[in-house]
Order: C-alpha cells, then structure tokens, then sequence
C-alpha cells in the first residue's frame, strides 16, 4: 500500500471516530441542564464543522495531483491536530 493511500485511510478513520464522537457528545449534551446546552451546541457545531472540513480536505487529497499532494497533506495534516485540541478542549470544559 503507497504512503499516500496510508495517510488517507488512516484520515478518513480519524473523522468517522471524530463523527462518531460527535454524536457521543450531543448525547450527554442533550442531558446537560438548559442554560449549559445553548453554548455546548455552539461549540458542538464549531467541531461539526471543521471535521466536514477535513472531510472535503481529504476529497481534495484523493484528487490532486502529485505537485499539489504535499502541500494538501500538511494542510490536513495541521487541520487534524488543531480539530485534535478542540476536541480536547471541548471535552475537558463538559467534565467541569
């Protein structure tokens, strides 16, 4: 298997965990008292977003070319860590 078909497996693994995590939150969110919720769904669709933008990343990545294959990679590459760390985040202020 190429390292580029490496990478794009083990991404598209990454955010159906991340959608499935999603769901998982929205559940305990869901069971949050009413003036927590607003703010926890905002937050909540901040991270719905960036994984569908990673999702897209990982479409342009399967497309592209070789001249552009590196520079999409480090893109998503960034995009996960930071998607990472929100998530982190997000889930240390829910145990609070």
């Amino acid at each position: 298997m190429s390292d580029r078909k490496k990478f794009t497996d083990r991404l598209e693994t990454r955010i159906k965990e991340w959608e499935a995590r999603i769901d998982k939150l929205k559940a305990q969110i869901d069971e949050a008292s009413a003036d927590l919720r607003a703010g926890y769904y905002e937050q909540l669709d901040e991270l719905k977003d960036r994984t569908a933008d990673l999702k897209d990343q990982l479409g342009e990545l399967a497309s592209s070319g070789d001249k552009k294959w590196n520079e999409l990679k480090h893109k998503a590459e960034e995009s996960s860590g930071k998607l990472k760390d929100s998530f982190n985040e997000f889930i240390g202020k829910l145990k609070k």
